[in-house]
């Protein structure tokens, strides 16, 4: 029995920030524009958190500057999931939706390469995510803080 009186013991989640970075994405037509949306799933609603720039190729395989295309989500629970949508951008009317697949984002290491295979639609997008915890990314910002702060001088006006 726990102590809140029930007859399991209370979970609790972990939260913290969770990096993720679109690498690659393949196996879409090669006259599509192909941009991948990443979602946040909140409470069974979806919350756009990065889409990547728009890029064609002839040969269905598109690969994405990692460094534009890297978002970081703060205050997330380690077992949130995630969704990819890709479509073929069009700037004017409707993006054609290409494909959407959920995902959890890495909680070892330093950073795992995942293959998301698109559940509706065909293709593949190559994303690399990790997670850090509140308590491990407070302690480095604290430690940053400290020594990007500047000192207060005293100075006399003679």
């Amino acid at each position: 029995m726990s102590p809140n009186g029930g007859s399991s013991p209370a979970l609790s989640v972990e939260v913290g920030t969770a990096t993720i970075s679109v690498l690659s994405a393949s196996g879409f037509p090669s006259s599509a524009k192909v941009q991948v949306h990443l979602y946040m799933n909140v409470g069974g609603k979806q919350k756009e958190v990065h889409k990547t720039d728009d890029v064609k190729s002839s040969d269905g395989q598109v690969n994405y500057d990692v460094a534009a295309e890297t978002v970081r989500v703060p205050n997330v629970a380690a077992d949130s999931t995630f969704s990819l949508v890709v479509k073929d951008h069009s700037t004017f009317g409707f993006d054609e939706k290409l494909g959407e697949a959920t995902f959890f984002v890495a909680d070892q290491g330093n950073g795992a390469e995942q293959a998301v295979r698109m559940a509706k639609g065909d293709g593949v997008v190559s994303i690399k995510s990790s997670f850090v915890p509140a308590e491990a990314g407070s302690f480095v910002e604290k430690r940053q803080h400290k020594f990007l702060k500047r000192e207060s001088r005293d100075r006399s006006v003679t």
